[in-house]
């Protein structure tokens, strides 16, 4: 690459390095599978510092090779995120290059479509939203986009298997997916020494996963162990091909409420994967709209049959590895991220469309782009959101591309992919600070104050905190080496290396999800848990998944509310596992409402004032409306909440006052609860003192409960 050729390749990866270092300073989110990952790359620099190997330890879920350089980062810097990060910003810009040499070589022949080419790359929902994390696509497209550099240029099969060891330590399911492309392209191009040749491709790979389950020398990878049926969960991979998983992401995001049967009829089999291909994020903006993906299908074919005319056989392998990978990606539970391996090669077609679409006779290239672009509107009406400006977007792609398919237009290719471009990166940048990164840096701060979070955490006990998306971010930042190498699928008992695992160290927090209090009881005396850590948001509209546990166990006899905490536009809640008898540092009122209670001199329920006379904290019952059947309850002098409660004849109010928390229950169903903030305990008087340091005046028919 020469800097006056190269120039506005290079200033793009430079502008691409400052945008996502930006990102990962100041709106950094670490959460879901790159928790995950990094998790790993602790147990694996724990063995590398103490002189271990760690092929027997946790370090291999969809691989290990791609952590050693984290693992390296972590023995001198700790858990440093930022840096670890850094390595996929690295890798991304790296595919840029890669692809960009792939467009310019000899065999594929578009020099003059390859900065655009890249522009269309980087553009891209997954490139954008993938780049600042830790999640392993962008390393496994590097060694994708190395295997088809070299195919296109020396092709020294030796080098093509040790790329295809490579993706397969990567992401496994890609190599299994792309492997029968391979073996049927050395079939259909004939190749000499065929044998000789499938043994140097395959065989570094077939060794690899051999050793992973016999030996200590290579990590157990769990998808590998499934896939091949090597767990007792033999069913996993089955399943997601099915066509109720396959389809059923159609259930989380459309008001289709239908639950498909196994005993579909051929024309209900039909419509699910239809549905599916429409749903958007199967293929859109989120990922590539079929207004790319169809002519690209339709380009691949034709030039396809034009490449074996003409033996161009290295060339014959793309097509072969699009076909069939899009087969899998259609007929397994899929999100557009499972699609981001292929994009080169599906950009690669569009290119070659753009550049000549006189492949195809005007009737059936007319036919594509329509298909394709009916089609792509009509994924809008599987997404609510924005729904007349996509419907809009989308319609201006489809007339686009048909005016392009004319002659007289077709000097307006580059602005057509240059405009597309920009609502590609548009969206995703609205994506970014509504929905991802940004967005959650801005209302929970840079990693969601997990490092903040964690020094609150009492030091000398495990710890069972609720899961909002970080996963195992705390253990993270707490250096918590414990993992287990099989993660959730156990090998079958028969499988060598079971007997071989290990693990490092004790976990201290757990995430598990529980529903009822019999199930929070196994938890805690499995794990032999000693406190109880919720995390909950203070925003209205953006609440954390079931976050309303922390209700249902504040009201647990057996709970002693510890500490609260306010952070940003969230709360901490630390609760101590007690015996009930000992949990004497807090009061409960109960006020009994009947058909005979007098609602207007209810008054003032409880309150706490200072010396001075002032009032800190009153809670009371203001008179309901005429024919409206709630009382309205309000607690002053705080954070303002007003708890509606619908009247009975006989209704039992119980207030739990614990720690700086009031929690109001009606009829022991939790209505809601408020912290009290800033409140100086020290001056204040006519005080009812229970335990360490509750206090109050009570007013009204309260009855005080021991």
């Amino acid at each position: 690459m020469g800097w006056k050729r190269d120039k506005p390749l290079l200033i793009t990866l430079v502008l691409l390095f400052i945008f996502f270092t930006v990102i990962n300073l100041f709106f950094r989110d670490t959460v879901e599978d790159e928790t995950e990952y990094i998790k790993e790359a602790l147990v694996l620099s724990d063995c590398i510092r103490h002189g271990q190997w760690f092929g027997n330890y946790s370090v291999g879920l969809h691989g290990f090779l791609l952590k050693i350089p984290a693992a390296i980062i972590f023995m001198f810097s700790g858990p440093n995120i930022f840096l670890i990060r850094s390595i996929n910003v690295i890798f991304s810009l790296a595919n840029c290059i890669l692809f960009y040499k792939i467009l310019d070589s000899k065999k594929i022949n578009l020099s003059k479509y390859k900065f655009i080419g890249v522009i269309l790359f980087i553009s891209s929902f997954q490139f954008l939203t993938t780049t600042p994390t830790f999640i392993k696509e962008s390393s496994l497209l590097f060694f994708i986009l190395l295997f088809i550099y070299e195919l296109l240029n020396k092709k020294r099969f030796w080098l093509l298997g040790l790329f295809l060891l490579l993706i397969f330590d990567a992401k496994e399911y890609v190599a299994f997916v792309i492997s029968p492309a391979i073996g049927l392209w050395l079939i259909i191009s004939r190749q000499k020494n065929f044998i000789l040749r499938s043994i140097q491709i395959f065989f570094p790979t077939i060794i690899f996963t051999v050793l992973m389950f016999t030996t200590s020398l290579v990590p157990l990878n769990p998808f590998v162990a499934s896939i091949i049926k090597l767990t007792n969960d033999s069913q996993y991979q089955n399943r997601h091909f099915s066509v109720e998983y396959s389809t059923a992401n159609l259930q989380l995001y459309t008001t289709n409420e239908k639950v498909l049967s196994q005993n579909m009829k051929i024309y209900q089999i039909v419509i699910s994967y239809v549905q599916k291909i429409l749903y958007p994020k199967v293929f859109s903006l989120l990922s590539l709209p079929l207004i790319i993906v169809i002519p690209s299908l339709a380009t691949s074919i034709i030039l396809f049959n034009k490449w074996r005319k003409t033996k161009k056989y290295e060339l014959m392998l793309l097509p072969l590895i699009f076909w069939i990978y899009l087969i899998v990606y259609v007929f397994y539970t899929s999100i557009g991220r499972y699609l981001y391996p292929i994009f080169p090669i599906i950009y690669i077609f569009f290119l070659f469309l753009i550049k000549n679409n006189k492949i195809f006779s005007k009737p059936i290239l007319l036919t594509i782009i329509s298909t394709s672009g009916i089609l792509t509107i009509l994924d809008v009406f599987y997404d609510q959101g924005f729904l007349y400006i996509k419907a809009l977007l989308y319609l201006c792609f489809f007339i686009g591309l048909i005016l392009i398919s004319f002659d007289k237009f077709k000097k307006l290719s580059f602005l057509y992919i240059y405009c597309f471009c920009l609502v590609s990166f548009a969206s995703t940048f609205i994506f970014f600070i509504t929905q991802d990164q940004i967005a959650n840096s801005l209302n929970w701060g840079i990693d969601r104050e997990c490092q903040e979070i964690i020094k609150e955490l009492p030091e000398n006990g495990k710890i069972l905190i609720n899961e909002f998306g970080w996963k195992q971010l705390p253990n993270i930042y707490i250096n918590e080496t414990y993992n287990l190498p099989e993660w959730q699928w156990p090998l079958k008992d028969w499988v060598p290396k079971k007997t071989l695992l290990k693990t490092i160290g004790d976990q201290k927090i757990y995430n598990n999800l529980w529903s009822t209090e019999e199930e929070l009881k196994k938890i805690i005396e499995f794990n032999n848990i000693e406190y109880l850590v919720f995390i909950e948001s203070s925003l209205t509209d953006n609440k954390f998944y079931r976050q309303g546990t922390v209700n249902f166990a504040l009201g647990l006899e057996w709970t002693k509310l510890e500490k609260v905490k306010t952070y940003k536009n969230k709360y901490i809640y630390i609760l101590k596992i007690i015996n009930p008898k000992d949990n004497k540092n807090q009061l409960n009122f109960k006020l009994k409402i009947n058909k005979n209670t007098d609602q207007k001199n209810l008054g003032t329920l409880f309150s706490i004032k200072n010396n001075y006379g002032k009032e800190v904290i009153s809670i009371g019952l203001i008179e309901p409306k005429k024919n409206n059947n709630k009382i309205i309850m309000k607690i002053k002098n705080n954070i303002g909440v007003s708890c509606p409660i619908n009247w009975k004849n006989e209704s039992i109010l119980r207030f739990k006052i614990d720690s700086n928390l009031i929690i109001i229950y009606q009829d022991d169903n939790f209505i809601c609860k408020t912290i009290l903030n800033n409140i100086d305990y020290d001056h204040i008087k006519n005080k009812v003192t229970i335990g360490n340091g509750i206090y109050g005046r009570l007013n009204g028919s309260i009855n005080l409960i021991k």
